[in-house]
């Protein structure tokens, strides 16, 4: 029961023995104060102010307003969790409530009375007093006092899962006050979300902000901010939800103060969002901030919650050991006899920074868990787990190992009906595949993932999947649909607010315009792309993005530009041990190399990128350097140098099923061959060149077709 309606009930129910109006009036003032004392948590001044109006009830012989100030000191009590002194102060409220016979004050006192039994875990007992006390409400005359019962005891029915009854219970509570007041009417949205009705429940909680900050009620406008940003949170609508925090953010600096435990789980909650959206300093934060405040209250499962969230942060600010001593904190606010579903997520979490400074730890984690799993018969977490030991095998090295893991993790999934883990990991298993060679099988695991996506609605998901397929219509040279996708998984990324997703899909699709001569737009795509890798920090993806700035200046015969790209982009792999982007970045840059003529700077990188790409088993590096070896040997007059290189690029090429670099092998070897009057080898090897570059929509067919017309 609100403490306005405690003084509603002081006012107008003392009929027997009427105090004069001025005091009616003061204690109404005071009890306000004190109210106000309370929600501040000034719990001493509350109690002094509250106990002053019992008092002076008592030297007057208000037994109604007695009853209220012992209400209010009850329900005081038993926030601070001092169980015998609020059971005493309420069931002296009861005892007058009683002997009164008044149905309105009965039903006030019953409801704090339902409140202390709550508090102290009894949700049976405190059930049946909520019921006893909505039957006096009813008697009564006082409608919002029913509608608040009501509203208390949907949560009940809404804990015990009973949504379709809480949602009946709330109708009629918001019939009674038309509509009007935020803490009803946010929780007939909630009601109605949690039976399915999700355009309903949504609308029910904006008109709950609505409501309170037309009313100016700003702790009710903090509450329904938080719900409504943390459904953003939950569909990806990541921006979204960092806007209403931060309409939460500016109240609670205005002078608004919530509970503490509220303030704690406001704290939670910008942590979270936080991370999700990469602020990863502003999450440590918030967590550090939780910390004291959740200890001095003593609630484990916030303390647990915040050290978790600092490990997540300090992980992503590359503060591994951090990470570890906070993790290994919050599992250690765990009971020993926890269940596995309830650590699960912290374990995880924990193997993934191991994963960073000591793998084999990382795959220790990994296999107990999932061996845990597998005993419990807990599929999910069981599938998950599989999927992350999937990665760090794949990692490792161990391409066979990953697979395995991958392919029952998928199952499991798939048995379970869940798409949202489904889609993405179909698309890591095509990806892995795709570099063992096997195009067909990963095409048709991508458009597996893409059917599983329409069973799935959360939307950053939904932009993973879609810029992995794209990058692979891509190289198979259907433009339009890998453009579309690019398009719509870029778009998610900045609606969800998530910058590195952003990033790394218009570094892509500058990469896409490369391969298909919009040499413009992939300046700009990534030069955009460059911007927000740097504000992040992440050297790996600044490397690769600044390594395709590279070649596509040099594409557009600005080499200068493109020389100094390709040289910042080796610094930044400086320290990373990313041997196989070294080969990458080695062979491109020889490329632009070659472009200017500087044929023997151009063979070093090229040496030195073979010798990687062999090191590290790349094998799409491996066949795109020996075809531009080919061609720089048969521009310095080395044929038969030229030929083997060719020969060994088409090999290469054609294991991993990569059509580009196997027509660029064709076009060079068939000029090889045109040069030395070969021109039915020639004819044959540029018609196929041709072909294949027409399929791929690569600007190099104009190059190809001219060779071949010459043998017209």
């Amino acid at each position: 029961m609100s403490f306005r309606k405690f003084v509603d009930v002081l006012l107008g129910l003392d009929r027997a023995t009427p105090a004069p109006a001025t005091d009616l009036q003061r204690w109404q003032n005071v009890l306000l104060n004190g109210t106000r004392q309370r929600q501040q948590g000034q719990y001493e001044e509350a109690r002094r102010t509250f106990e002053a109006v019992l008092e002076e009830a008592r030297a007057a012989g208000n037994r109604v307003a007695e009853a209220t100030a012992l209400g209010h000191l009850g329900a005081l009590h038993t926030e601070r969790k001092q169980w015998a002194a609020a059971e005493q102060a309420l069931d002296e409220a009861l005892a007058i409530a009683r002997e009164q016979g008044n149905a309105v004050l009965l039903a006030a006192v019953l409801n704090d009375r339902a409140h202390f039994l709550q508090a102290k875990g009894e949700r049976q007992a405190a059930q049946e007093v909520f019921e006893e006390a909505l039957t006096y409400a009813r008697q009564g005359t006082d409608t919002h006092l029913t509608a608040h019962i009501l509203a208390e005891l949907s949560d009940l029915y809404l804990e015990d899962n009973n949504a379709s009854y809480a949602y009946r219970l709330l109708e009629e509570a918001n019939q009674l006050t038309g509509h009007q007041l935020p803490a009803l009417v946010g929780r007939l949205g909630k009601a109605a979300l949690a039976i399915g009705r999700e355009v309903e429940g949504h609308r029910w909680i904006v008109q709950a902000l609505r409501l309170s900050h037309a009313l100016g009620n700003a702790e009710q406008e903090v509450q329904w901010a938080m719900v409504l940003a943390q459904r953003y949170v939950a569909q990806g609508r990541l921006d979204e939800a960092e806007r209403l925090y931060q309409r939460a953010a500016a109240l609670l600096k205005s002078g608004l103060r919530l509970k503490p435990a509220e303030y704690v789980r406001y704290l939670l909650q910008r942590a979270d969002i936080s991370y999700q959206i990469g602020r990863y300093e502003d999450a440590v934060r918030f967590a550090e901030q939780a910390i004291p405040q959740a200890e001095d209250l003593g609630l484990v499962a916030q303390i647990t919650r915040a050290h978790g969230l600092l490990g997540m942060a300090c992980r992503a600010l590359g503060k591994h050991d951090l990470a570890i001593g906070h993790l290994q904190t919050a599992l250690s606010y765990l009971p020993q006899e926890t269940p596995l579903d309830d650590r699960f997520e912290l374990q995880l979490e924990l193997a993934r920074v191991q994963q960073e400074v000591a793998p084999e730890e990382a795959l220790a984690t990994y296999r107990a868990v999932a061996g845990e799993a597998r005993s419990a018969g807990a599929k999910a977490i069981l599938a998950r787990t599989l999927t992350y030991l999937g990665r760090l095998e794949h990692q490792r090295g161990e391409t066979q190992a990953a697979l395995d893991a991958w392919r029952e993790a998928a199952a499991l999934f798939e048995e379970l009906g869940d798409a949202h883990y489904l889609a993405p990991l179909l698309c890591d298993i095509a990806n892995l595949l795709k570099d063992r060679g096997d195009t067909k099988q990963a095409l048709t695991l991508y458009e597996q993932a893409l059917v599983a996506l329409n069973h799935v609605k959360h939307a950053p998901t939904r932009g993973l999947v879609l810029s992995n397929v794209a990058n692979m219509y891509a190289e198979t040279g259907d433009v339009q649909t890998a453009e579309a996708f690019y398009q719509e998984a870029i778009a998610i990324a900045r609606t969800s607010g998530d910058r590195m997703a952003e990033s790394l899909r218009l570094g892509n699709l500058g990469w896409f315009y490369m391969l298909t001569g919009r040499l413009q737009d992939a300046q700009s795509a990534l030069e955009r792309a460059l911007q927000i890798s740097e504000s992040l920090g992440v050297p790996l993806v600044q490397a690769v993005q600044r390594n395709n700035l590279g070649l596509t200046c040099a594409r557009l015969g600005d080499f200068a530009a493109a020389e100094r790209n390709h040289q910042q982009a080796l610094r930044c792999l400086e320290g990373l041990g990313e041997k196989r982007w070294e080969g990458v970045l080695h062979s491109d840059l020889g490329e632009t190399l070659a472009r200017q003529r500087k044929f023997r700077e151009a063979q070093t990188h090229y040496e030195l990128a073979l010798s990687l790409s062999r090191e590290t088993g790349d094998s799409a590096t491996q066949a795109r350097t020996l075809w531009r070896l080919g061609d720089l040997q048969r521009e310095m007059g080395d044929a038969a140098a030229a030929e083997a290189s060719y020969e060994q690029a088409v090999l290469s090429a054609q294991a991993i099923g990569a059509r580009r670099d196997l027509a660029h092998a064709y076009l060079g070897h068939g000029l090889l061959a045109l040069s030395r009057q070969q021109h039915d080898r020639a004819r044959k090897l540029l018609q196929e060149a041709v072909r294949l570059f027409s399929i791929l929509h690569a600007p190099e067919q104009t190059v190809a077709e001219q060779a071949y017309s010459r043998l017209i």
